[in-house]
């Protein structure tokens, strides 16, 4: 009888530690996820090296923004501050750039009528390279000098212009 009521004792000792550990367990297990860390405005490289151990699969986009460098971290999905379990996917929009802009055709406008046209679509004039043409009058736009198969350039790039200074040459200062 008294074996009985030590092995009943013993079996419930080791049922309690069991209990204790178990829940000390999970209580350590449990710890609340880490948050997405501030990537916004980081070279793309300084990201990467941020999230190496953070064992989130990493989904890189390309894209293209105003106010943007090459590389830059322009946003993430989900964004800072939010929790994320390992394993979960983490999206890291890395810019391309500024935006894109269509150069105008210049063709036969004046010089005049060129900048402004340039500057109303957020970009510079350029370098001008003036060439004698027999037909052409002084001040007028030939073309574009952009190279083959180019016809959009990052917004504020400067659009060099092939500018005609009439049949003879003119001074040009402009």
């Amino acid at each position: 009888m008294v074996l009985r009521w030590i092995r009943l004792i013993a079996g419930w000792l080791i049922f309690g530690l069991a209990v204790v550990g178990g829940a000390w367990l999970w209580r350590g297990s449990s710890q609340p996820p880490p948050n997405v860390p501030n990537l916004v405005g980081l070279d793309f490289a300084t990201a990467q090296s941020q999230l190496h151990d953070s064992g989130w699969v990493l989904d890189t986009v390309t894209v293209r923004q105003a106010g943007s460098t090459n590389n830059e971290v322009v946003r993430s999905t989900p964004p800072a501050g939010t929790p994320l379990v390992t394993g979960e996917k983490l999206q890291v929009a890395v810019s391309l750039g500024e935006e894109l802009v269509v150069v105008p055709n210049l063709a036969n406008t004046t010089l005049l009528t060129a900048q402004a046209t340039l500057e109303a679509a957020g970009l510079a004039l350029g370098e001008l390279t003036f060439v004698i043409h027999e037909e052409v009058p002084h001040d007028v736009v030939l073309r574009s000098d952009l190279p083959v198969g180019v016809q959009a350039v990052e917004a504020g790039s400067a659009v060099d212009l092939l500018v005609s200074s009439g049949p003879t040459e003119h001074d040009h200062e402009h």
